[in-house]
């Protein structure tokens, strides 16, 4: 090339262009430096709610290389980003009581790119948890139950319904966790979602203990047939005593009462502590109960006696009927301690009276005086 100076124009693809000069004389070439600026790109993003409705205040983020670009949408819901390097990013655009949304958004040099996108508000579920024990169904109060998944988390107690109502939960699957004293526990786990609330029955399977009752009579011989009750939590259990005087039962975890009782005895009544995993054994005496004879004569108004006629004795749950015989007398026999009535309606007349047996008066005689001539 001749000598002089010439204009040099440099280009590369993604960079803006520039020129420089370049000497030539006496054969030596000399160029001046030339600095190429990248060519940015520019990012637009609308932000609108389902009902299309501008959403200002919503925010964006991705990362370049290391470093975090945030912007805020304006009042018409729009997000700009300036001097964006070429790329594809993958931008995050959340707000406050909506759903984030992430998206790719490719960014050409010189170019502007444009996107948009819609936020969903959050709608929040509720979950209502009711505790039963798996044996009466009655409510288990007093229970924890706690939950922290989906940002959530809250340890609420049943109440005396066996209640626990957990509300403001965003879409999700939570694992409640269920504590109660004298009960396994239990987490089961549940999807919730779109405003939804659930509401579930979770029964609890109470620990477990046993009792052996050993039911002996005054001369420590065993009895038979005797009925060992207890009320566990509204629920009645029985167990009926062996020819050796020996009953058992599987009970929850808990000090309940109880009452021993056969017939010709007198009952009794106490208390057992049924530990988890353990044995109680329980001895009981039952006494005999003392018994009497009731002798009744039925008479006429001229003190003749009346003869066929049918008496009643009651009381004390006892209820039996004889016939008078010859003398117009009937025996009742075996006749436990106590106050009973005794009394016969003879050819439509009616006659009653009042009778105790006792220590001091086991044999009593009753007297009835029909008003039939």
């Amino acid at each position: 090339m001749p000598s002089g100076q010439f204009t040099v124009a440099i280009s590369k693809a993604g960079f803006v262009g520039t020129t420089t000069l370049m000497a030539i004389a006496n054969g030596q070439v000399t160029v001046g430096t030339a600095h190429l600026q990248e060519q940015l790109g520019r990012i637009l993003i609308g932000v609108s709610d389902g009902s299309n409705h501008y959403l200002s205040q919503a925010t964006a983020t991705f990362m370049v290389g290391d470093a975090l670009a945030t912007a805020t949408s304006d009042d018409y819901g729009i997000i700009t980003f300036e001097n964006v390097t070429a790329g594809t990013y993958s931008v995050t655009v959340s707000k406050d009581g909506y759903k984030s949304v992430t998206m790719p958004v490719a960014v050409t040099a010189g170019n502007q790119a444009l996107a948009s996108v819609r936020l969903l508000p959050i709608v929040l579920n509720t979950a209502t948890i009711t505790l039963v024990d798996s044996n009466t169904h009655n409510p288990i109060s007093n229970a924890t139950i706690s939950v922290a998944d989906n940002g959530y988390g809250k340890n609420i107690e049943t109440d005396s319904s066996g209640q626990a109502v957990f509300t403001g939960m965003p879409d999700g699957t939570y694992t409640f966790y269920v504590t109660a004293g004298n009960y396994y526990g239990a987490r089961p786990s549940y999807t919730i979602t779109g405003g939804t609330s659930l509401t579930q029955t979770i029964s609890l399977n109470p620990l477990m203990g046993s009792a052996t009752f050993t039911v002996l009579d005054g001369a420590d011989s065993p009895v038979d047939s005797a009925i060992v009750s207890i009320n566990v939590n509204g629920v009645t259990k029985t167990a009926t005593t062996s020819s050796s005087g020996i009953a058992a039962m599987s009970l929850p975890v808990g000090t309940y009462s109880y009452t021993v009782s056969k017939s010709g005895y007198i009952s009794s009544n106490g208390n057992v502590t049924i530990r988890y995993s353990t044995n109680s054994p329980i001895e009981v005496s039952l006494i005999r109960q003392p018994v009497g004879t009731v002798s009744v004569q039925l008479v006429n108004m001229a003190s003749m006696p009346i003869v066929g006629a049918t008496v009643q004795i009651s009381g004390n749950g006892i209820t039996q009927t004889q016939v008078t015989e010859s003398h117009g007398r009937v025996y009742f026999a075996n006749i436990p301690y106590g106050l009973y009535t005794v009394s016969t309606l003879y050819m439509g007349f009616p006659s009653s009276a009042s009778v105790m047996i006792t220590n001091s008066q086991p044999y009593p005689f009753v007297g009835l005086r029909s008003s039939i001539i």
